[in-house]
């Protein structure tokens, strides 16, 4: 059997890039159709022992691309309120901007009643509502100190392992928002009292939402006949292919789509653009237009 493996396994995240250098995410489910090249590119690393560099959801691209820059940090062009709005989270209210002559109590201002964000008072605080087991240690972070001295503690508490496979990511503009792979209780507590984070909001590692406001366009299929894939998020800044390290180019072009771009593509079928992987020993599939097909076109070119 020439290629490998002969059908994709179920579940497979896989990447593409389009005509106008944008990066897609795909997800498969148990029956969309994958890239032959996704496959090919699996075992050209899997084979060299460098499969470290193989992607195989969201976080090991920008894990990756976090490899190249110091104190893994990525600086993204994104303003935090569009990071923050496509994620639905409100920011924090705060009582900074009323203006009085009388002594300020607190360095940190009042936050709303919504549970969502936490203070330094709720995380000092041992009867807090929170289920701090229950949370997956993913973290957007408000600073309000040295960015510099964060970023340094933060790599020493939390990414001080070279097999760990965790990252920042830093927004542009007010407020001052980082995102973080893994940032634990005692760690937040540290970043509180020495006055470098002035809210933590606790954020889920794997979701639509969080790929499509990193820049990432988003699609899925949720059959197990390969229907074409449906876009589910669009990105308000889309990611551009020139904004990463050469490397992580390379890996990314191994699925290119010439003749389409995500920005005007609601359907994206692959088995209409290339030599594809299907679930199962079956060549039929439907294309974008709702017609049933047999047989894999590229196959035989």
């Amino acid at each position: 059997m020439s290629d490998f493996p002969a059908a994709h396994s179920m579940d497979t995240t896989w990447f593409a890039v389009d005509a106008e250098g944008h990066i897609g995410m795909f997800n498969s489910g148990e029956g969309g159709a994958v890239p032959k090249s996704n496959s090919q590119f699996m075992r050209e690393y899997w084979t060299k022992r460098q499969d470290n560099w193989c992607l195989y959801e969201l976080h090991d691209l920008f894990w990756q691309w976090s490899q190249q820059n110091e104190n893994r940090v990525i600086d993204l062009e994104i303003p935090s309120h569009d990071i923050l709005n496509q994620l639905r989270i409100d920011l924090p209210k705060s009582n900074c901007s009323q203006k009085t002559t009388k002594k300020k109590k607190s360095k940190i201002p009042q936050i709303s009643r919504s549970p969502s964000w936490i203070d330094a008072g709720v995380i000092s605080n041992p009867n807090s509502y929170i289920d701090w087991e229950m949370l997956y240690g993913c973290w957007l972070l408000i600073l309000s100190g040295d960015e510099t001295q964060t970023f340094d503690l933060l790599k020493h508490h939390c990414l001080k392992s070279a097999d760990s496979r965790d990252y920042i990511l830093h927004f542009s503009g007010e407020p001052a928002l980082i995102f973080i792979t893994y940032c634990p209780k005692t760690t937040l507590q540290k970043l509180f009292h020495q006055g470098l984070v002035q809210y933590a909001h606790p954020s889920s590692p794997y979701c639509r939402d969080l790929a499509t406001a990193l820049g990432l366009f988003s699609y899925i299929h949720d059959y197990s006949y390969p229907f074409p894939y449906e876009c589910d998020g669009q990105p308000i800044h889309p990611l551009k292919l020139d904004n990463l390290p050469e490397k992580l180019q390379d890996i990314l072009t191994w699925t290119w789509f010439d003749d389409i771009k995500f920005s005007e593509s609601r359907e994206i079928q692959p088995i209409e653009q290339m030599k594809c992987n299907t679930w199962g020993t079956s060549k039929r599939w439907m294309d974008t237009q709702g017609n049933e097909r047999e047989g894999h076109p590229h196959d035989r070119s």
